[in-house]
């Protein structure tokens, strides 16, 4: 028969089959940190591009502008 044993070993055969390119990938940026890095700060500009700009609409949607 198909027991729990069968069971996991398909189980994790798929998950192998389904996040091995993920793992591999990773494998591959570990190799490549400064890269990574990059990618990281310029997320973190364009975040803090986007933040700074919806704050900004908040702050006048709710009257907390400095009105000169």
């Amino acid at each position: 028969g198909f027991g729990y044993g069968d069971a996991k070993k398909a189980l994790l055969e798929k998950l192998l089959k389904i996040l091995g390119p993920a793992r591999q990938k990773r494998v591959e940026l570990e190799k490549k940190l400064d890269y990574v890095e990059e990618v990281l700060q310029a997320g973190a500009q364009n975040a803090r591009q986007v933040a700074h700009k919806t704050l900004n609409e908040v702050r006048e949607k709710v009257g907390l502008t400095s009105q000169s």
